[in-house]
């Protein structure tokens, strides 16, 4: 009986928990920045039969804001 009350217990402990999770994921998401091509730099790599192109994006760039690396 005793471990069924710890299991319960625990049980209920996880799923309070995995709330406060689920919300901080949604929120988390719905404030993500999605104007990747303003603000986000990266690095792109695409691979086509045996060729491997690289090229960066980086939209503080004024002369291009894609340069093949």
């Amino acid at each position: 009986m005793r471990r069924i009350i710890i299991w319960l217990s625990m049980l209920l402990a996880s799923t309070a928990s995995f709330a406060d999770h689920k919300a901080v994921v949604q929120s988390t998401l719905e404030n993500i920045a999605n104007d990747f091509d303003e603000s986000w730099a990266f690095t792109e790599t695409t691979t086509e039969d045996d060729s491997e192109f690289v090229g960066r994006f980086d939209p503080s760039l004024v002369d291009g804001r894609w340069h093949g690396l």
